[in-house]
């Protein structure tokens, strides 16, 4: 065997292998807001750390579109997915670049020789349990270790709550006012499903702190994004993307939900629970009754066609117009007060006649 082919072989092999860059896994991160087994979609955040080390004509730095770039896989895509590159495609320089859902950063550790790149991206559940790694495109292209991301679920979003009202005041009139809630949802999984009722459900408590379930938010028999109409609440779902819901839930003004709460429950392992929204105050249409300097007011104003109840004590818009029964309790009112002013002349007269006949005595 010749020894000195072997041996410039060898220098050969090895003096591309240093020509070469180089990467070096140098950290991974992320935020856990709920559980330490899991991500939650929209509220953590990964983070993922590379440094590369040496460059040539074929492996450049400062070069965006042939210098190194990241990847990802995705359940949304059968090929890799580059959300950035190291370097700014437009400058070619060590920048750092904001996007819609992820950040990347290039800092420059050892001048023209030394560089690390980081990776700050949104959790997304189209990232649940794939990896992420840098290339560089070459060719051949050089790859580094992959990062394994973990489980990424669901989330539940609040979207908005709000409350009809009859009349200019802060209270609901049970069964004429409606109370709307609104959540957006995305995300399902063998844990967190859609369907029917294992998907997300609204339920609602009363004055009694017991829990009731209002309505599911897709079909309990098909499991299909649809919307129903109950006797008195309803439930609508409104698909915005493939993957992303808008649940609302209509529920008619109870006396027994007067400043109770409405929340969205997503069972699985663990439930998501969305923060309680609490019901205005909830009065009926007879007995609200307010007490004004001492004296009881019942007063009634016609909205709509409708009699609803003003209560002064709620600084309530004064009524325009008379109905029949205040005019009654005006008459019954002046008739009293009238028989009162005898009952009271009646007296003084007999007080005047007893003192009278008391002072013709005396004399």
């Amino acid at each position: 065997m010749d020894w000195a082919i072997v041996l410039s072989l060898l220098f050969h092999v090895l003096r591309s292998a240093l020509s070469n860059p180089m990467f070096t896994q140098k950290n991974f991160e992320y935020t856990k807001s709920c559980s330490d087994d899991y991500l939650v979609e929209g509220k953590d955040f990964l983070l993922f750390e590379f440094e590369a080390t040496g460059s040539n004509s074929t492996y450049p730095f400062n070069q965006g579109f042939r210098g190194p770039k990241f990847y990802f896989t995705s359940t949304a895509s059968n090929v890799p997915v580059s959300p950035c590159s190291a370097f700014d495609i437009i400058s070619n320089t060590c920048t750092n670049r904001q996007g819609t859902s992820n950040t990347c950063s290039c800092l420059e550790v050892q001048t023209a020789r030394v560089y690390r790149f980081i990776f700050n991206k949104t959790a997304e559940r189209i990232l649940s349990n794939q990896s992420v790694w840098i290339e560089w495109p070459g060719p051949p292209a050089i790859f580094s270790k992959s990062y394994q991301i973990p489980e990424i679920r669901a989330k539940v979003e609040f979207l908005n709550f709000q409350s009809s009202f009859n009349t200019d005041e802060d209270f609901l009139v049970a069964g004429e006012d409606t109370t709307v809630i609104q959540f957006e949802v995305s995300g399902n999984n063998s844990v967190h499903t859609f369907d029917g009722k294992n998907g997300p459900q609204f339920y609602y408590t009363t004055t009694d702190m017991v829990s009731h379930e209002g309505c599911l938010g897709f079909d309990p028999g098909t499991g299909s994004c649809t919307k129903r109409t109950g006797v008195r609440d309803a439930c609508s779902c409104e698909m915005k993307t493939s993957n992303k819901y808008w649940l609302s839930y209509t529920k008619t003004a109870t006396l027994d939900t007067s400043r109770a709460t409405v929340y969205l429950l997503w069972p699985g392992t663990p439930d998501l629970r969305s923060d309680n929204y609490t019901f205005p105050e909830i009065k009926g249409l007879v007995g609200l009754l307010a007490t004004v300097a001492g004296v009881g007011v019942m007063c009634y104003k016609r909205i709509g066609g409708a009699e609803a109840i003003n209560n002064n004590a709620h600084s309530r818009v004064p009524a325009t117009g008379t109905t029949q029964m205040e005019t009654d309790n005006n008459k019954q009112t002046v008739e009293e007060q009238k028989a009162e002013d005898n009952e009271i002349e009646q007296l003084d007269t007999s007080q005047n006649t007893v003192s009278s006949q008391t002072d013709a005595t005396l004399v």
